[in-house]
């Protein structure tokens, strides 16, 4: 099985975690402060913004799955036979009800350790972690904040656009500090290709 390149893959879905991550709070405030604005040329196309959004969403969501495919693909080429989960088996557990609340994680973790080299696949690494932890709150930051803000979708909004920003900051140097473990793991000779 052939090396694969992440040199093109991870700028594009940095590129994309970014954008889908301020999309919407810098959305929500420029109509905070350019209401005027807001009201003459957004809210009347609310519907096609919401659309580009659900699609800036989905790219976003089909770019990283590929990538995260790439990256254990890359680790199987790098000889570790000993994993847990396969390439695709890191995806699709995003999908699976109840699962996906822990198991997502415990694939990334074996990802970022053998990308690293570690022997013990299991070891919790802080930044695996806090991605986790922030993926999950994601999930649920709009939910919390209009419980404990009594109904006030705004704070939900707000709440749910900082935890989408603090996701997109780890996510984004979690990929990096990947792609530079694997072009460690293959050598220096490779590092421009997988940068």
């Amino acid at each position: 099985m052939e090396i694969r390149s992440l040199g093109l893959l991870t700028p594009a879905v940095i590129a994309m975690v970014t954008i889908d991550a301020f999309y919407k709070p810098l959305l929500f405030g420029g109509a905070r402060l350019f209401p005027v604005f807001y009201s003459a040329v957004i809210a009347p196309n609310a519907d096609g913004l919401n659309g580009i959004a659900a699609l800036i969403k989905l790219a976003t969501i089909v770019l990283f799955c590929m990538w995260i495919h790439r990256a254990g693909r890359n680790l199987i080429a790098f000889g570790f036979d000993a994993l847990e989960f396969t390439p695709g088996a890191r995806i699709w557990w995003f999908a699976v009800p109840i699962a996906n609340l822990f198991v997502p994680y415990q694939g990334m973790r074996e990802l970022w350790n053998a990308s690293h080299g570690r022997q013990d696949l299991g070891h919790n690494e802080p930044i695996v972690a806090i991605w986790w932890g922030l993926w999950l709150l994601h999930g649920f930051a709009a939910a919390i904040a209009m419980i404990f803000t009594r109904g006030d979708d705004q704070a939900g909004f707000w709440a749910q656009g900082v935890a989408d920003v603090a996701l997109a900051l780890v996510a984004i140097q979690m990929l990096r500090e990947i792609v530079a473990a694997q072009a460690r793991l293959r050598g220096p000779e490779l590092a421009r290709v997988f940068a």
